[in-house]
């Protein structure tokens, strides 16, 4: 009997906030975050069930690239044209029980998969299953269950003989989504409890992203291990409470925090520029080139070690609490 095994994810940093001075840092936990006490506040926080469902796509594509968001929360960006016969796990961005928005958008392959073409093929493809399987009881194949199957519409085109084509065709983007229901025991608010981006003076709000991500920066170079620990604490903690995670898990992902921190990085500076997710609620710094595969949709946070031969980055997502200014622009929780 395959096991789908346990639920892989890049194990990112955040940090909480930064002031006018990049020394200045506002600490949304009450309680100090440590070395020593980070594990316990951790597993404090994350809670178990009876049944623990845990959701996840297979995405089957042709001729395409795409990004996948779930509502509105970005799960996976293939840029290199590939297929994946592994999954994509979405409990995180799965805040409470109900109807939730699968989105892709959709770009053409690259010219020398395409008839040297820019635009999207006749002929590509993109389809789907959404399935749940119930953490409690490992995850066995056997358990799972299909929730939604579904592809990207398909059209009878003027013009074409034949049967149904790619309903992009001839363009160089396209978006489709489709909504289903999921069940889980939690209840998050996260982005929902969050102002909308787009409504403030852009120009300020991308100085004050700058400033944060300066600090994060500024800290993994210094090796601030404690600084680092209380400033990503609540952003993972969704993560972490959205996947049950286990003990065993959280002592992984806290050695492999402290061996993160303590690596030599060659930060590198390719440019950059704001997307929101979330409905604008949410706000990231990305890579401004869109040419280059090994950049594309890859956050601004970039860095080379290992003598320059791995790279390394991290997507840092921030919003603004409801009712708040940009002053309060802060890692997403």
């Amino acid at each position: 009997m395959r096991n789908l095994g346990p639920i892989c994810f890049l194990f990112s940093f955040f940090l909480v906030c930064c002031g006018q001075n990049k020394e200045e840092i506002k600490n949304m936990n009450p309680d100090k975050i440590t070395l020593d006490n980070y594990k316990e506040k951790m597993l404090n926080e994350i809670k178990h069930y009876p049944e623990e469902p845990i959701y996840y796509i297979y995405v089957h594509n042709s001729l395409c690239l795409y990004e996948m968001l779930v509502n509105d929360f970005p799960i996976e960006k293939r840029f290199k044209y590939s297929t994946s016969g592994t999954p994509f796990y979405i409990n995180r961005a799965i805040l409470k029980s109900g109807k939730q928005k699968l989105t892709f958008r959709i770009y053409p392959a690259p010219k020398e998969y395409n008839k040297g073409s820019d635009v999207l093929s006749q002929f590509a493809k993109l389809s789907f299953e959404i399935l749940v399987n119930d953490n409690v009881t490992g995850l066995e194949i056997d358990n799972e269950k299909i929730i939604l199957q579904g592809e990207a519409p398909q059209i009878k085109a003027k013009g074409y003989s034949g049967g149904q084509y790619f309903a992009g065709m001839g363009k160089k983007y396209y978006e489709y989504s489709v909504e289903f229901e999921a069940k889980v025991p939690y209840e998050l608010e996260s982005w929902t409890a969050g102002e909308d981006l787009r409504k403030f003076d852009p120009k300020k709000l991308e100085e004050k992203a700058l400033q944060i991500y300066d600090v994060y920066r500024n800290n993994l170079t210094t090796d601030k291990l404690e600084n680092i620990l209380q400033m990503q604490f609540d952003n993972n903690i969704r993560d972490f409470i959205t996947e049950y995670e286990t003990e065993e898990r959280v002592n992984k992902m806290y050695e492999e925090v402290i061996e993160g921190a303590r690596r030599k990085k060659d930060w590198q500076d390719f440019g950059h520029k704001m997307v929101f997710y979330g409905d604008g609620r949410i706000l990231s710094l990305i890579q401004s080139n869109e040419e280059d595969v090994r950049l594309r949709g890859r956050s601004s946070l970039f860095y080379l070690y290992n003598n320059d031969k791995n790279a390394f980055s991290t997507h840092l997502y921030l919003y603004i609490p409801r009712g708040g200014t940009i002053d309060d622009l802060q890692v997403l929780r």
